[in-house]
């Protein structure tokens, strides 16, 4: 006899819920971003996300309810496809052959996550003599 446990999905995230979450992670990056991994700090980091929960939750209550962890995974999942996208953009950049690199177009949850982590926890250098200096 099998037992089949039925999780249901909960709908995706709407650019809006993405945004309010960015905002509120944007808030609290002092404490999220924290590279410090002992007790206390992940501690905080667990009561911060559990404050975020609340605080998003309070704004899309009619919507759908998320948990700490679906919101940690979700910022966890916008990152790290922004991270990719930075990563294939510098490979395209020192590729050979020349000619112009494709640009890559970052959109709007992307750069608010940008502003989150800052330049260089995103690996972003860029050189002096560099005539497009990251624009």
């Amino acid at each position: 006899m099998e037992t089949s446990v039925e999780s249901k999905r909960t709908p995706n995230f709407t650019k809006q819920e993405e945004h309010a979450l960015l905002h509120l992670v944007q808030k609290y990056k002092h404490i999220l971003e924290c590279k410090t991994t002992d007790s206390i700090q992940n501690r905080k980091k667990t009561n911060t996300w559990a404050t975020v929960e609340n605080k998003y939750n309070k704004n899309f209550e009619r919507i759908v309810f998320r948990t700490a962890t679906v919101l940690k995974n979700k910022y966890l999942n916008i990152k790290k496809k922004l991270k990719k996208k930075i990563g294939d953009e510098r490979s395209g950049i020192r590729g050979t052959g020349g000619g112009p690199y494709n640009k890559v177009e970052y959109n709007d949850s992307e750069n608010l996550v940008s502003e989150i982590l800052g330049e260089k926890r995103l690996g972003r250098q860029y050189s002096k003599y560099d005539d497009n200096n990251g624009k």
